[in-house]
């Protein structure tokens, strides 16, 4: 039920309720990290439209998209890089990323960091949508410029189905998510 409810929560703020399919479609509770991306018109396509190619995200992708945050990215502190599992091998394969005092000795577990490109933290996340061309596969922002009030904590219900002989239990809590200042370049999206 935890791992549940900290996979849904992970997802809602990567993509908020939207379903992805070549397009984005908007929820209406609230925004997640792409949608801000693709609302600001702050994506870089790794991809190749005609004939349909997915890219290779490397490692450039990652400071190009970090470049166009302008000046939420000025300080490499300040910018996590947010990768899908496929993006992170792919990294993985690229010499600039693969350099052994990127990623061996300041990757954490605490944290989930795996590793660091130009002295900005990277994250795995398996919530992204299935790697196609035209799909979000990184997404680099500035979290300090977003917040996520607990509008109610969790909360467990039990009862007992008397029909089917069993207990059920039921697990609610309520979060908004919500960026500070309306300005583009607090995330960009790279795609693939």
């Amino acid at each position: 039920m935890v791992r549940s409810h900290a996979r849904t929560l992970e997802r809602s703020i990567l993509l908020a309720n939207s379903s992805w399919e070549g397009t984005l479609t908007t929820p209406a509770a609230f925004r997640g990290l792409v949608e801000f991306a693709v609302a600001d018109s702050k994506t870089i396509n790794d991809g190749v439209a005609s004939p349909a190619t997915v890219g290779v995200i490397t490692a450039a992708d990652l400071l190009a998209a970090r470049q166009l945050m302008g000046k939420y990215g000025r300080r490499p502190g300040d910018v996590v890089y947010v990768v899908s599992l496929d993006a992170y091998y792919q990294l993985l394969s690229d010499a600039e990323f693969q350099n052994l005092n990127d990623v061996g000795q300041t990757a954490t577990k605490i944290r989930g960091e795996i590793g660091q490109v130009f002295g900005s933290p990277v994250i795995v996340c398996d919530e992204f949508p299935t790697k196609a061309n035209g799909a979000p596969a990184v997404v680099a922002v500035n979290p300090r410029n977003f917040i996520q009030p607990v509008l109610r904590g969790a909360t467990v219900e039990s009862d007992y189905d008397v029909e089917y002989q069993r207990r059920v239990l039921v697990a609610t809590q309520r979060r908004g998510f919500d960026r500070m200042f309306a300005d583009a370049g607090q995330v960009v999206a790279v795609l693939w």
